[in-house]
């Protein structure tokens, strides 16, 4: 089990592109096993600043870029009568060239604003729509030994794909090795998901985003439905990357490593 950081979440006023490297520097110094970086906000750099201030950051720091998430901007329109499959394929394909380029295996597929289905616009043909764009992408992300994670999102935040079953249906529905799902514990605890469910898919999932559901915060201190999603987790064989997807605007050294250290140990307590 490795556990890593989506320093997005924390990117300070230093950092003005929203990437978070800034905080990728101190995750790495305090024995993360990898970061999590925002691929919408990398892809908003021109390539000069790409490869200076996020690929030659990474590499001279030799902090180990394991997975990405944010993949695409809600400007990019992957459903509806006005969606883009030819932007998107265009945009896909310079999305994994540099998730590829900066060493990651997963690209976590979320992106509310780009999937979500518009006012009266059939909700499987949209659904069809994200199929054919995932298998499209599942083919682009194959040949960069990359694997696509659909993240089921809340319901304040998109109206398509809002829980791990919706999302394991999706996977399904697209039948492609490299597009499988991920379970993030504040969209499961806010959507009252069944841990029974999580507990029998544990084992397939692709990727994991942590997070307290209240105040989508670090899972510092024990707490009983988050406890419950981690012991599902386990129970069900997952043992795979975890990253910290938590907001953590103040002590934030202190109290990601807390996060860190309680989750591992717990998860090494329960092995026992």
């Amino acid at each position: 089990m490795e556990i890593g950081y989506c320093v997005n979440m924390v990117a300070s006023e230093y950092d003005r592109s929203g990437i978070g490297m800034d905080k990728a520097a101190v995750v790495y110094e305090e024995m993360f096993d990898y970061v999590e970086l925002p691929l919408a906000q990398i892809m908003d750099l021109p390539e000069s600043d790409f490869t200076r201030d996020v690929l030659d950051f990474t590499r001279e720091r030799g902090i180990r870029v394991a997975a990405c998430n944010n993949f695409a901007p809600a400007s990019l329109r992957l459903t509806g009568g006005d969606a883009q499959p030819n932007a998107a394929a265009d945009y896909a394909k310079r999305a994994l060239d540099r998730a590829a380029a900066l060493g990651a295996e997963t690209v976590v597929f979320g992106s509310a604003g780009a999937r979500n289905c518009p006012a009266f616009f059939p909700r499987d043909r949209a659904l069809e729509q994200l199929a054919t764009f995932l298998r499209f992408l599942g083919d682009e992300a194959q040949s960069r030994a990359i694997r696509i994670a659909i993240e089921p999102l809340n319901r304040a935040e998109s109206n398509l794909v809002n829980s791990l079953a919706e999302a394991f249906a999706l996977a399904d529905r697209v039948n492609h090795p490299a597009v499988g799902v991920l379970a993030d514990s504040y969209h499961f605890l806010l959507g009252r998901e069944d841990p029974a469910y999580l507990r029998e898919k544990a084992s397939q999932l692709y990727h994991v985003h942590l997070a307290q559901v209240l105040g989508r915060t670090l899972p510092v201190e024990p707490e009983a439905l988050f406890d419950d999603f981690m012991e599902a987790l386990q129970a069900g064989g997952y043992d795979g990357r975890m990253s910290l997807e938590a907001y953590c605007p103040e002590d934030f050294r202190e109290l990601a490593v807390r996060a860190k250290n309680r989750i591992r140990d717990e998860w090494e307590r329960r092995k026992q």
